[in-house]
């Protein structure tokens, strides 16, 4: 395979997470703004929006299977440039958000990872 092929081929591959990063964040910016807070989690009314992520992430999964963790990452931490484009603070609180947001990928990284391999057994059983 050429060099030039080589490069179009992992091109293909790298849009993806990119387009869904940007999706993410967008969503999170509307929460943000729908919500009326600088941190999405910030409201009572997070839990509706983090479960609507949660199943954004099991569609992606069901169309995207390979690697599906990924996109519970993605998901959730498309929160921090939201946090950091609406925040006025010095930043002191950074690792703490940090570690809630590695938290808060967990189960997104699971209901990613279980739908990915629901679809491919059922991929399987139609063989």
């Amino acid at each position: 395979m050429s060099a030039p092929a080589v490069r179009r081929g992992t091109m293909r591959r790298r849009w993806k997470p990119v387009l869904i990063a940007a999706i993410a964040i967008l969503y999170w910016e509307v929460v943000a703004r729908v919500l009326k807070v600088q941190e999405p989690w910030d409201s009572p009314s997070f839990l509706p929006a983090y479960l609507l992520a949660l199943g954004g992430c099991g569609v992606i999964a069901f169309f995207l299977p390979e690697r599906a963790w990924r996109w519970g990452i993605i998901a959730s931490f498309a929160q921090l440039p939201v946090m950091l484009a609406h925040s006025d603070s010095d930043g002191s609180l950074l690792p703490a958000g940090l570690l809630f947001l590695a938290a808060l990928s967990l189960p997104a990284i699971a209901v990613a990872i279980a739908i990915a391999a629901l679809r491919r057994r059922r991929s399987q059983a139609k063989r």
